[in-house]
């Protein structure tokens, strides 16, 4: 049980890495296809990093009556923007629809995130985080 629980955050930085997609006004102009892949330094994060993004989801999420016993990650995509806001949430995987909307429902509650850079300027980048029941 414990090397699971240490291993929780490494797989969400990795998850995270692998679903990086940028798409900041100068890309946009450019109608990227979906083979560019950009990389960004430094990537978003959230205020005061994995732990305490863990933190907020653990106190923040609620298991709906009926789904006390469900174990799995709900996939939630969203994009943190140039200020570092949120927006464009959407379930990338679920597991059943009221779980699926409690995990949407705390991820559109944390509050705004350090922004990806490119070339030292604010971008728009979209990643997908797991949010863990069970």
């Amino acid at each position: 049980m414990e090397l699971k629980e240490t291993m929780r955050p490494l797989t969400s930085i990795i998850l995270i890495l692998l679903t990086l997609t940028s798409f900041g006004q100068d890309i946009a102009s450019t109608n990227p296809t979906e083979e560019e892949i950009f990389i960004t330094e430094p990537m978003p994060s959230y205020p005061g990093g994995q732990a305490q993004m863990n933190n907020f989801i653990r106190h923040n999420l609620s298991t709906p009556r009926g789904y006390r016993k469900v174990q799995g990650k709900v996939f939630i995509e969203f994009v943190v923007n140039e200020d570092g806001s949120l927006s464009d949430f959407r379930v990338v995987k679920g597991l059943a629809d009221a779980l699926d909307k409690s995990a949407l429902r705390t991820v559109m509650m944390m509050p705004k995130w350090i922004p990806a850079k490119r070339d030292d300027k604010p971008i728009r980048i979209k990643i997908t985080i797991p949010v863990a029941f069970g």
